[in-house]
């Protein structure tokens, strides 16, 4: 068994390297500002799970405190990370490590970190709706608009929507008695419809996200970095870190579909909780 030396040194590089690239992307997640804006992330969600109750829903108090159990259970920061962590280790190589890490570094990555940090908290979601665009200089808007269309923005949280509440919506249809179970294609024209009803709205409140976020930035700050995130790794690491979330949100969907469908069976009240 002459082969087994080869193997086993061929392995241990292996290690060595898939180490390697972890440790550098557990620089990036936080010299880039991520690992605090994803300790943000279930309080994003339990104030989504408000607002949809209120607005949208129409829900009793008791069935939305419910829900924001449910997602303090399984939207966590924890399995939020983990999924985005893993997606980039498995995607990235020493090199693109690199060269992304060369960049936050710099004075400028760390002053449009902070911006990124700060347009990450919750409260900014309540500015969202009543924020004008107007606000900030036409030639910003301009760049800033870039940044939106080159990171794809609006096409990863639409797939992230969709990839959530198709998975949620799966699960709890799973629980139904069979005559009343839609089909996956039912389920899936449904949400679709939905998202393409509501798809200018949801674009205004992600430009507007991004307008509070790079506002303080100067032009030239803002045309630096739009220029780096057009560059190859830049592009790489964002499709990843969307890839990543996407799962995580999936997984955490597909769980919380299935505590609230046990919680309905346990106590059919709780489908009173909606009012319409």
């Amino acid at each position: 068994m002459r082969f087994i030396g080869p193997v086993m040194i061929m392995l241990f590089l292996n290690s060595f390297c898939f180490g390697e690239v972890a440790g550098k992307v557990d620089r990036f997640l936080e010299v880039s500002g991520c690992n605090r804006q994803i300790a943000h992330f279930p309080e994003i969600m339990k104030k989504g799970v408000e607002v949809a109750g209120r607005r949208y829903v129409r829900s009793s108090p008791e069935f939305v405190e419910l829900l924001k159990r449910l997602v303090s259970r399984n939207f966590t920061v924890e399995s939020m990370k983990s999924g985005i962590r893993s997606s980039l280790i498995a995607g990235l190589n020493d090199s693109e490590l690199d060269t992304v890490l060369a960049f936050y570094k710099t004075d400028l990555a760390r002053r449009i970190t902070e911006l990124e940090v700060k347009g990450s908290d919750p409260s900014i979601m309540e500015r969202l709706n009543s924020f004008d665009p107007e606000t900030v200089p036409a030639e910003k808007r301009n760049e800033i608009d870039r940044i939106f269309t080159s990171l794809k923005f609006m096409e990863n949280f639409i797939d992230t929507q969709e990839t959530v509440m198709i998975a949620m919506a799966a699960v709890m249809n799973s629980g139904l008695p069979e005559s009343k179970r839609k089909s996956e294609q039912q389920i899936l024209s449904a949400f679709r419809d939905r998202l393409k009803e509501r798809n200018t709205y949801y674009e205004r409140l992600v430009k507007n996200n991004l307008y509070i976020i790079y506002s303080e930035a100067g032009m030239q700050e803002i045309r630096q970095y739009r220029r780096f995130l057009e560059t190859p790794e830049a592009q790489k690491v964002n499709r990843l870190f969307f890839y990543g979330k996407r799962e995580a949100l999936r997984k955490a969907a597909e769980n919380f579909g299935r505590e609230l469908m046990e919680e309905i069976k346990k106590n059919p009240k709780v489908k009173e909780g909606v009012r319409g």
